[in-house]
This record gives structure tokens, C-alpha cells and sequence, in this order.
């Protein structure tokens, strides 16, 4: 992208240019056409379950034939294109 490109050629200018750059490249690889993110605590507490790995979980989504991104607004939030159903049988 244009901005992790320019980060790049400027980092001098950037006291944070290595957590801009983690976060500009976690919006580049987010899902783009899900509209709305997953938090994983939230959700295992939802189900009052307790929270497996996030590993666990993108692992079992990935196998089933869905997308999965971490979300950038989210510390523990992530995007899938597996409907709640799916993701709730994952849990």
C-alpha cells in the first residue's frame, strides 16, 4: 500500500514506525467484504464456554472453508465469513 510504502522510504520521521507498521499491515490483510468483527472473549463468554486459542479457533474456521483476519479496531477481535452457527460450533 501507499502508506506502508512511504513508512518505509520515511522511518526516521516515525518514533512508532514498527507498531505503524504492524498496524497498517493488519488493515491490509483485514477481510475487507466482512463488514463486522468477532471478539473472542465476547463471544466465549457468550456461550459460557471457556475461551480456546484464538489459534484454535481460526484453525477450525480455515479447515471448515472460511476466511478469517484479526480485526485492526480489536485486540482479540477477528473477521470471519463463517456465519455465527459455524462459529459457534467452533467454540
Amino acid at each position: 500500500s501507499k502508506a506502508l510504502n512511504y513508512l518505509e522510504e520515511n522511518t526516521s520521521k516515525f518514533t512508532m514506525h514498527k507498531e505503524i507498521r504492524g498496524l497498517l499491515t493488519l488493515c491490509q490483510e483485514e477481510l475487507p467484504e466482512v463488514p463486522f468483527f468477532y471478539s473472542h472473549s465476547d463471544v466465549s463468554s457468550k456461550f459460557k464456554m471457556s475461551c480456546p486459542s484464538f489459534v484454535a479457533v481460526k484453525s477450525a474456521l480455515v479447515n471448515a472453508g472460511y476466511q478469517v483476519s484479526r480485526a485492526h479496531c480489536s485486540p482479540d477481535g477477528y473477521k470471519t465469513t463463517a456465519p455465527i452457527n459455524i462459529v459457534h460450533d467452533v467454540y
